[in-house]
């Protein structure tokens, strides 16, 4: 189970192109997949691949939970989308994503501002002494 991680470290690639794309792979997956079944299947591969990167495992548990939360609320197949279309069935789902889509365009922008200064989520942390 250790290949993909080592086939990732030995890639050349910079640790932030990485996240990267895992990043992009969370979201993908959260648009398919429920959020707790995401997080049991990649967090014991992830971990590992993370802290090897010089990432800080609480920032990388902090930027999961994110991810996969933007992935629910994701268009076209965002679960919390077809919730919402249950909760109101008179109103068209095109409606739906169009009101979502602000708050989708929210969230990436705090995603890239997270991968980009991950001292911002460590914060609050840092402060507790954590």
């Amino acid at each position: 189970m250790r290949a993909p991680v080592d086939g990732l470290l030995g890639s050349g690639w910079p640790p932030l192109a990485i996240v990267s794309v895992i990043a992009v792979v969370f979201i993908i997956l959260g648009t398919v997949m429920d959020t707790v079944t995401i997080m049991m299947i990649t967090a014991p591969i992830l971990a590992g691949l993370i802290t090897s990167l010089g990432y800080d495992a609480i920032w990388w548990g902090i930027m999961m939970v994110v991810l996969v939360e933007i992935g629910v609320i994701t268009p076209p197949f965002g679960m919390n989308l077809f919730v919402i279309k249950a909760l109101a069935p008179d109103v068209p789902l095109s409606t739906v994503y169009r009101g979502v889509a602000p708050f989708v365009a929210a969230d990436l922008v705090k995603v890239v501002l997270l991968l980009s200064f991950p001292v911002i989520t460590m914060w609050l942390p840092g402060r507790m002494g954590l």
